[in-house]
C-alpha cells in the first residue's frame, strides 16, 4: 500500500471509485517526483494525474494465500 496525492478537483470522483473498487487489486497511472534534501537525503512523491482512470485487475492476478 502506498499513499498517492490526488488533485483537489478529483477527490470526490476518486473517493467514489475507491468505494466501488474496495478489496480489489487495481492499476492506476501515477507520476513520481524525487526530491533531494531532508534528513534522509531524498524522498519520493506520487501523484495521480488529474482525470486519470482507475481500472480493476482481472481475477487472474489474485494472490494465493
Amino acid at each position: 500500500m502506498m499513499s498517492i496525492d490526488v488533485a483537489h478537483d478529483d477527490v470526490t470522483r476518486v473517493q467514489q471509485l475507491a468505494n466501488d473498487l474496495k478489496g480489489k487489486q487495481v492499476i492506476l497511472p501515477c507520476r513520481c517526483d524525487a526530491k533531494k534534501g531532508g534528513k534522509s537525503g531524498a524522498w519520493l512523491s506520487r501523484f495521480l494525474p488529474k482525470g486519470s482512470s482507475i481500472q480493476a485487475l482481472p481475477d487472474a492476478f489474485k494472490k494465493d494465500i
